[in-house]
């Protein structure tokens, strides 16, 4: 099969966590305004949370910024943030996880920049404690 055309765009990040408590709460929520977040209700103390955003305007992500939950925002530069890819003219795409959510109870994740997104955002929960230098992450985009 050869791939043609310019519509066809697809990728995925693949994430492995081990010595865990199971997938707990998930959320998903989307808007043509304003800047990608959510809020999702944790169900454990101390579980990871994985989130993904995928703007379909494409804006560059170069001043992007997670927000921050329990003290922790991913970063390129902390190894948090596990995907970003933009094609400037289909979409851009992010990935993250937090480490330890702290508490149970309402988190608000995403991002607080860049403005000017048409954005999606799923989240999910990944129950109680459990260690990163068990968990692999595989992020692949075209």
């Amino acid at each position: 099969m050869t791939r043609t055309g310019t519509a066809l765009s697809w990728g995925f990040t693949a994430l492995r966590f081990a010595n865990h408590g199971g997938v707990g709460a998930t959320a998903v929520a989307n808007s043509s305004t304003g800047t990608p977040s959510l809020n999702i209700t944790t169900t454990e103390n101390n579980s990871a949370l994985v989130v993904a955003v995928v703007d379909n305007n494409a804006i560059d992500g170069a001043s992007r910024t997670w927000l921050t939950v329990n003290g922790i925002t991913p970063t390129a530069g902390n190894g948090l943030e596990l995907v970003y890819f933009r094609n400037a003219v289909k979409y851009a795409a992010y990935v993250a996880y937090y480490s330890d959510a702290g508490v149970a109870g309402v988190k608000t994740v995403g991002l607080s920049a860049p403005a000017g997104t048409k954005w999606i955002v799923a989240a999910v929960e990944i129950k109680g404690t459990f260690d990163p230098r068990k968990a692999s992450f595989l992020p692949f985009f075209l």
